[in-house]
């Protein structure tokens, strides 16, 4: 589903409901998937299983007053998903209600979901409010994983829109349309400073890229809110994807629209700087608060065309010395493998090395290792909405090691490594399917892996058939 479309979609149903705006709904009944659209793996040790599987629903349709956002404890629901492998049930439906953990009321139309690098903030980014919202957690909780009090939309908090130092005006504009986010550690702009908190990249429909970081008190420490610190206008419209490089120190991004170059396909690139603040003391410390981001230009990629449509960047560490980036594309339909650096290309030019063939409408990848005896195996997870398919693909090879048929709207994606199990958003039928990746590492497996447990009751919507 294109960015555009997903609009229109959302409008028509808002336009549906303007009639009775006055109306403030029905809340969305408790343990209930509605068009879920993003995942999140949520660790209290980052060094043992994740603890929670975080889901945001975008009450796509507008049937309720609000979106809401989950978190389902995944001891017990791979416990129970246990279960259904041994009983070989190919139809097990799990009840959300029996492992639903926490949840609270989020804005309609959520488009993005980011857990913070310290597990202690999630982010989420909506069509419908008015800046980025910020909900605390506490991942070593078993049922008050939101710690906000009331459990429901108070629970969320907007990220201030600071002040604009070169206009003079009081606040930044929140651009709106959200479509990707990213959150990471300040210390990308800053080495060595991993006392100035995080920072959140947020990617809009038509090409503008918002960042949010956290400020410093007149003492030097650091502020507890997030605020609109810089504005990146006219990069180029229908952003996709949002990936920082450890290699260059860049975030590149990838775009479901040409951008201009005479050769290959174009990736924009952009950094972000910070200048100095002077504090009473006369300390010269980073004044995060007014934190820019800015182009550093356009990478081309050679070996697909200039109107290759590309939906996510991913970063690897390959199995030799370089690094790579797995770039996924639409015309064609593959997984590239590429190499972006170039120290070891002309300037300003990075090559395709090789490609996995996948079905149509490639959305959303994640990476991730499976044990096995003595190692583990590197694959990319691959969601393709069109299709109606999962991609599994080896990355010491780059072959298809499985394909996942027949769900309704795979999106997004979140692999489980310690349980072997991926998680994946099935946006048409407002359900999660899990899959098993054990026979991937088992050599006495004759089977693939297949989709072995359903979270939630399918419903289907017609209009999206």
């Amino acid at each position: 589903m294109r960015p555009r479309e997903q609009l229109a979609l959302g409008l028509i149903a808002l336009i549906a409901t303007a009639c009775n705006i006055e109306n403030e709904g029905d809340a969305p009944p408790r343990a209930t998937l509605y068009f879920p659209n993003a995942l999140g793996l949520l660790h209290d040790d980052p060094d043992a299983a994740a603890r929670h599987l975080l889901v945001t629903n975008s009450n796509f349709d507008l049937r309720y007053n609000a979106g809401t956002l989950q978190a389902y404890d995944l001891a017990e629901l791979g416990d129970a998903v246990a279960g259904c492998v041994e009983q070989g049930d190919e139809d097990c439906e799990l009840e959300p209600g029996e492992f639903l953990a926490d949840e609270i009321h989020i804005g309609s139309f959520s488009n993005g979901l980011a857990i913070a690098p310290g597990r202690d903030r999630a982010f989420v980014a909506s069509r419908t409010d008015k800046s980025l919202s910020v909900i605390e957690l506490d991942p070593a909780s078993d049922d008050d994983i939101f710690t906000c009090g009331d459990g429901l939309r108070g629970c969320t908090r907007a990220a201030d829109l600071g002040e604009d130092p070169e206009t003079g005006k009081a606040v930044k504009e929140w651009i709106g349309d959200p479509v990707v986010i990213m959150t990471r550690p300040m210390s990308d702009w800053l080495p060595g400073r991993d006392d100035l908190g995080d920072y959140v990249m947020v990617g809009h429909l038509d090409g503008e890229i918002s960042l949010f970081t956290q400020g410093l008190d007149d003492d030097g420490g650091l502020l507890d809110r997030f605020q609109l610190t810089g504005v990146l206008e006219r990069v180029n419209p229908q952003l996709t994807g949002l990936a920082f490089d450890d290699t260059t120190g860049q975030v590149h991004l990838s775009f479901a629209t040409v951008v201009p170059t005479n050769r290959g396909k174009g990736i924009n690139r952009v950094a972000v700087s910070v200048p100095d603040r002077v504090l009473d003391s006369g300390e010269a410390v980073p004044d995060t608060a007014r934190a820019r981001i800015f182009s550093t230009g356009v990478l081309v990629l050679e070996g697909v065309g200039p109107r290759t449509d590309t939906r996510d960047i991913e970063f690897i560490a390959a199995p030799e010395p370089e690094p790579r980036a797995l770039v996924l594309a639409r015309e064609p339909n593959a997984l590239l493998l590429a190499d972006l650096d170039e120290t070891r290309n002309r300037d300003g030019v990075g090559r395709v090395l090789r490609t996995a063939v996948l079905g149509s409408g490639p959305s959303r990848m994640v990476v991730a290792e499976l044990p096995r005896e003595g190692d583990a195996l590197r694959v990319a997870v691959v969601s393709c909405f069109t299709a109606r398919e999962i991609f599994v693909v080896d990355l010491e090879t780059m072959l298809i090691r499985t394909v996942v048929p027949n769900l309704s709207g795979p999106f997004d994606l979140a692999v489980d490594e310690e349980r072997s199990l991926l998680y994946v958003t099935d946006f048409r039928s407002s359900v999660i399917r899990i899959i098993d990746l054990s026979p991937l590492t088992d050599p006495d497996a004759g089977e693939g892996a297949s989709v072995v447990a359903t979270l939630g009751a399918p419903r289907i919507i017609q209009e999206l058939q």
